[in-house]
């Protein structure tokens, strides 16, 4: 746009001119833009305007969601309290209106491009996957016959308070509501295979191996998938509390470079002119620059090959040692990892961020994998498998917050990455099946308490399978990140959120695809308007 005279207008001057040439228009269009304007919003940096009618019809199925979703709730809990069916066909009444109500909030209102984006955590996808597994434990092994209806109603709610980051138009006391109704079903749900009687001495899996018959409890899987859901969301709960302006994503995280600390691989000129001369090593932490002489080199890359060796022989030596019941090599084994240790020691002195260790205990994944670990290693110690128990929990701790935290040493290798994960895989593999198909901890009672008279146990068996599992699934991302990443820039267990107007960890930095696509798809809808 040019003025009369050809000279380029400013931005301010073409601002003025569409300002006067709206003014020009008739007193009924520029009340329907006045009107328009009253129900705009801001969508990736554009001004998203909102008819009256869609407005009336976002805010209503909002109202109605959290009303039932308030009485469904609360007839469910009562209901299973006193066991009165009445109230529990109440809740299962409020649902179904609670699920039309849905329907109305989502008609014309899903980002489609934000759902496959949310496919691509690891989080939502175990969270999505436990929630269908509890409903077909509750259809093939139902309590009552309200069970498979309380099953799928649970499914829908956890799906929905997952998937909620795909819903365009949406109050924050919808999703406050959403989210307290999801935190307290779960834990009522927890309560009730814990303190309660759902399910007491119901078995869910019966099988035998060379002649020894095994048991899978019902009680004992569903507290797991329960716990285990908690614990994925604890990172979009906090978020969902934390972020009063709903910028961010819930469910959706992106990567952290090592060399800023940021979703950015470089910042400015100045922060990335460094200054190590061509004959010495030198690398980029967190936007400082480490020097590294060649004596450090040279003592890293022998305590690395170390490390890795007695690793392997350690593993092996103990997995052979299990199978065959052979002590000698359990004892080998636990040499190797004496070894192991001291090479990890020469490995890490001098060679630790602070920083970024600091960065990693932000991250929930990280705080329950340490917590998981220490967890097992209690158990050994207070219900050991044999004499060799608190020693072995003790290596596996070590090896898990090794390979958790291995993001904090600053000089490694990819080699050494792959095999410690490599390890961590393997030995958290092999300990799943010891205690489904093996005879690790049968019939060990960890916990034995009654509530009303009622005798209830908590076995030793069950409770390691599930930390042996939630420890891979709640390193998945980080295992798929080692292998992915082999310029090894991003670090492996520390994200950051997903902004929402930008597709990425930073609010500057845009992902174009993921950008326009989303663009596309709001210009698109029928009932919201994009003004360009």
């Amino acid at each position: 746009m040019s003025t009369s005279n050809g000279i380029a207008a400013p931005a301010s001057m073409v601002d003025l001119e569409l300002v006067q040439c709206s003014k020009a228009k008739s007193d009924r269009h520029s009340f329907a833009t006045a009107e328009t304007r009253r129900l705009s919003r801001m969508y990736l940096g554009k001004e998203v305007f909102i008819d009256a009618a869609t407005d009336r019809r976002v805010r209503w199925a909002q109202r109605g969601i959290c009303v039932s979703c308030f009485l469904g709730i609360l007839f469910f809990v009562v209901g299973i309290g006193f066991k009165f069916d009445a109230l529990q066909g109440g809740a299962i009444g409020c649902s179904g209106i609670g699920f039309v109500c849905c329907f109305v909030l989502l008609y014309k209102n899903v980002s489609f491009v934000i759902i496959k984006r949310l496919f691509k955590e690891p989080n939502v996808i175990i969270i999505i996957g436990l929630s269908l597994c509890n409903w077909a434990i509750d259809t093939g092994r139902p309590m009552t016959s309200f069970s498979p209806v309380n099953g799928f109603i649970m499914m829908f709610m956890i799906n929905f308070f997952v998937l909620m980051d795909a819903v365009l138009l949406k109050s924050r006391y919808l999703m406050i509501g959403v989210g307290f109704g999801f935190i307290l079903l779960n834990v009522f749900n927890l309560y009730r295979r814990i303190l309660g009687d759902s399910d007491h001495g119901r078995v869910l899996l019966k099988y035998s191996i060379q002649g020894e018959e095994y048991t899978i409890m019902k009680r004992s899987t569903q507290r797991s998938i329960i716990l285990q859901v908690l614990l994925f969301s604890a990172n979009g709960i906090y978020t969902l509390c934390v972020d009063k302006t709903m910028k961010l994503m819930l469910f959706a995280t992106g990567h952290i470079y090592k060399s800023t600390g940021k979703a950015q691989e470089k910042l400015d000129d100045r922060r990335n002119s460094y200054t190590a001369g061509p004959s010495r090593k030198s690398q980029v932490f967190f936007g400082k620059e480490v020097l590294i002489d060649a004596a450090t080199d040279r003592r890293v890359r022998w305590a690395q090959r170390g490390i890795c060796t007695f690793s392997f022989f350690g593993v092996l030596f103990f997995v052979v040692g299990i199978s065959f019941k052979f002590d000698a090599l359990l004892v080998g084994a636990i040499g190797c990892s004496g070894i192991g240790f001291v090479c990890f020691f020469v490995l890490i002195y001098k060679n630790v961020s602070f920083v970024i260790l600091k960065r990693l205990f932000k991250e929930p994944n990280v705080i329950i994998l340490v917590g998981l670990s220490l967890c097992n290693w209690a158990i050994d110690i207070g219900r050991p498998f044999n004499s060799f128990s608190p020693v072995n929990g003790f290596i596996y701790v070590f090896l898990v917050n090794f390979f958790v935290l291995m993001d904090a040493v600053m000089l490694k290798s990819r080699y050494l990455i792959i095999g410690v994960g490599l390890t961590f895989v393997v030995l958290n593999l092999y300990n799943i099946y010891g205690s489904t198909l093996g005879d690790e901890g049968i019939g060990v009672v960890l916990l034995k308490y009654s509530v009303q008279g009622e005798e209830y146990r908590i076995m030793k068996r069950s409770t390691k399978r599930s930390i042996y599992l939630q420890v891979l699934l709640f390193s998945a991302n980080g295992i798929y990140t080692t292998f992915v990443d082999k310029s090894m820039k991003l670090m492996v267990f520390a994200t950051g959120h997903i902004y929402k107007s930008t597709g990425t960890a930073s609010e500057e930095i845009v992902d174009g695809s993921f950008a326009f696509k989303l663009k596309q798809e709001v210009i698109q809808e029928k009932v919201i308007e994009v003004m360009v």
